[in-house]
């Protein structure tokens, strides 16, 4: 038995409480350092699409670990899920070791409606990590196109064209040095047979960095499909006054509709000739107005 003074407990009973003080503080900081420094981040290309349209959704698993799981995906009734693939990166600083995970998901809607993606996420070493909760929402008939738009995908006379190219800017009377973000966007309703080649415009009197492209998407336009790739720059004047972008060019090899074809699979995808035709699709040149600051 423990011995008590008039005041209470002994000096040996708090020793022993002291004790089981550092054993608990002990576990539960090893607990703590055990988890690891893991973020998952969930977006979608665009949060509002049409019935006859298609979102991409990006999962990017990364943190101080060098070999990532692979996420764990909710059941999603109200959409179609396929796969478009994954990319990794991994880099070591001063022996610390940084690396990321991105994933693609193609998303075709079922019905309209507002849905929520959540409970996306990953269990690693017996820990559960969880990226944040996104939504879309489907609408009954495909989002408005703007008239420009469907203007640029009308021929001379009257046809719709089987791809163009688009050039834009978000801002067309930037100050000196201010950043503008420019867009460029291949528009094809064919198939093509392989990757286009990128022609890139002028940036005379622009500083240019290019910030990446874009997952294809799907946009309906005049009534027909068309497959969009899209690339996006971040582009700084350094002087004042009119700049222009020049033209950029895009190269490919796209399929001819029309024709006689004795293969008989041919009219099964749309009378399609397999040989293909080699194009080049120009962007039109934009200018802005620089005001100095």
């Amino acid at each position: 038995m423990w011995a008590k003074t008039g005041n209470g407990i002994t000096p040996r009973w708090w020793l022993c409480l002291g004790l089981v003080a550092v054993l608990c503080f002990g576990m539960f900081g090893n607990a703590a350092a055990q988890r690891a420094d893991i973020q998952i981040d969930v977006s979608l290309d665009r949060d509002t699409i049409g019935m006859d349209e298609q979102a991409t959704l990006q999962v990017t698993v990364s943190g101080s670990v060098q070999s990532l799981p692979d996420p764990r995906m909710p059941t999603l009734p109200m959409f179609e899920v396929y796969s478009q693939g994954r990319s990794s990166n991994l880099s070591i600083t001063n022996g610390v070791i940084s690396s990321s995970v991105t994933y693609r998901y193609l998303i075709i809607p079922q019905k309209p409606g507002t849905f929520p993606i959540d409970n996306i996420y990953i269990i690693y070493k017996n820990h559960r990590y969880k990226g944040n909760r996104v939504e879309l929402t489907v609408i009954k008939s495909g989002t408005a196109t703007p008239k420009n738009l469907e203007e640029k995908a009308r021929s001379a006379n009257g046809k719709t064209r089987d791809y163009f190219m688009e050039a834009v800017v978000d801002k067309t009377n930037p100050y000196v040095n201010e950043q503008v973000t420019f867009t460029l966007k291949f528009y094809t309703a064919v198939r093509y047979f392989s990757s286009p080649e990128l022609s890139e415009p002028s940036f005379t009197g622009f500083w240019t960095e290019v910030l990446g492209n874009k997952a294809p998407y799907n946009q309906r336009i005049n009534n027909r499909t068309y497959r969009v790739i899209e690339r996006k720059y971040a582009v700084f004047p350094t002087q004042t006054g009119k700049l222009t972008i020049g033209r950029a060019t895009i190269r490919a090899t796209v399929a001819t509709r029309g024709g006689m074809s004795r293969d008989p699979f041919d009219a099964l995808f749309g009378n399609v000739i397999g040989r293909g035709q080699e194009i080049a699709v120009h962007s039109q040149p934009v200018t802005v107005n620089v005001r100095p600051l």
